[in-house]
């Protein structure tokens, strides 16, 4: 996993404690060539800062999150146009795994339809905000300056 290495040897060792933080923010291109990475990246957090916080479970979840999020951000806000950039943020604390992908696109209304009913299955959209949904513990829609931001929190242990 050169991932891994390339985290391990520019960051700080990770304490496995009670109070465990950590953050990546990347910076890419509208281009899917990028969510293999992503999903990479997330498995080398998992094993800098340990299983026990952000385990096999959490990271599949947490792949189809954030890459639904990015797709969306490709497809729908960027419009395919591949040099728009996206920022993504992943972080992991004692609470949970906050990840957020910012987009450059026009701003678009979420509603509640979107994300809570049940998708058609031949459909060719809508899946993307209603997986996020269902994955995740807490998503918030927001619009940035530039574009529209998801933050979603994935909760490791119960309150």
């Amino acid at each position: 996993m050169q991932i891994r290495r390339l985290l391990a040897a520019n960051l700080p060792e990770v304490a496995v404690s009670h109070k465990m933080c950590f953050t990546v923010k990347i910076t890419i291109l509208s281009k899917t060539a990028y969510l293999r990475i992503l999903r990479q990246l997330l498995k080398a957090i998992s094993g800098i800062v340990g299983e026990q916080y952000f385990t096999k479970k959490a990271v599949g979840l947490c792949s189809v999150a954030l890459v639904e999020a990015v797709d969306n951000a490709i497809f729908h806000a960027h419009s395919e146009c591949e040099d728009k950039p996206i920022d993504i943020m992943i972080g992991v604390d004692d609470y949970g795994i906050t990840m957020s992908v910012t987009d450059n696109g026009s701003s678009f209304l979420v509603d509640s339809h979107m994300v809570n009913s049940y998708p058609e299955l031949v459909a060719i959209d809508g899946r993307g905000l209603y997986l996020i949904n269902k994955i995740m513990t807490k998503v918030e829609f927001k619009r940035v300056s530039e574009g529209n931001k998801v933050v979603m929190l994935y909760k490791l242990r119960p309150e």
